[in-house]
């Protein structure tokens, strides 16, 4: 029976915290793996480091989602979200005032109440 031992890579290929992500991408190209241990100052694993966490944050940051730009999106969306709110709140004053200089044919209704 083949143990881990029998098949794993000596010596293991490891990357520092600190290590910048072209460090990771360069290892994992060269050795032709997909994953990587990280490890502490005193040399002890503190996680793993895969080619998919690099694409996600390669792509993270070609779109722009870091935390300036969520915070930028977070605000415009909290803006739209406040005009949408006032725009139906002068819609709804208006179908009032419409109603109540009876202006409107048929049943009575809040388009604001369904």
């Amino acid at each position: 029976m083949q143990t881990v031992q029998d098949l794993m890579t000596t010596p293991a290929m490891t990357l520092d915290r600190n290590d910048e992500l072209s460090v990771a991408d360069e290892l994992m190209n060269a050795a032709r793996i997909r994953h990587l241990p990280v490890l502490n100052d005193r040399g002890r694993l503190v996680g793993i480091v895969t080619q998919r966490d690099l694409f996600h944050s390669a792509l993270v940051r070609a779109l722009g989602y870091g935390t300036a730009a969520n915070r930028r999106n977070l605000d415009a969306a909290a803006l739209a979200y406040v005009e949408l709110t006032l725009q139906c709140v002068e819609c709804h004053k208006y179908v009032r005032g419409v109603e109540l200089a009876g202006q409107l044919d048929g049943p009575r209704r809040d388009p604001l109440a369904d």
